[in-house]
């Protein structure tokens, strides 16, 4: 967590209103915070857990990891 802490000030932040947000299609079928990663996420690489949000963005031209895969990785290894 520490290592986290400290790569914060090197990260830049994106901010888009949730009005603008509400506006972009798929917003009703995914929701504020999916839309908005998708939305912010063209020019960057999205990590996350959700299958759903990962297939959204890689329908979207979005560049995604599942955690999920490298989690089966990680358990081939180990076996």
């Amino acid at each position: 967590m520490m290592v986290f802490a400290q790569s914060l000030s090197i990260v830049s932040e994106r901010y888009m209103e949730s009005i603008s947000v509400s506006k972009i299609p798929g917003f009703h079928a995914y929701g504020l915070a999916d839309i908005g990663i998708i939305s912010l996420a063209k020019q960057y690489l999205v990590l996350t857990d959700d299958l759903r949000l990962a297939s959204f963005a890689t329908d979207n031209g979005i560049d995604v990891i599942n955690f999920n895969h490298i989690r089966e990785l990680a358990w081939d290894i180990f076996r």
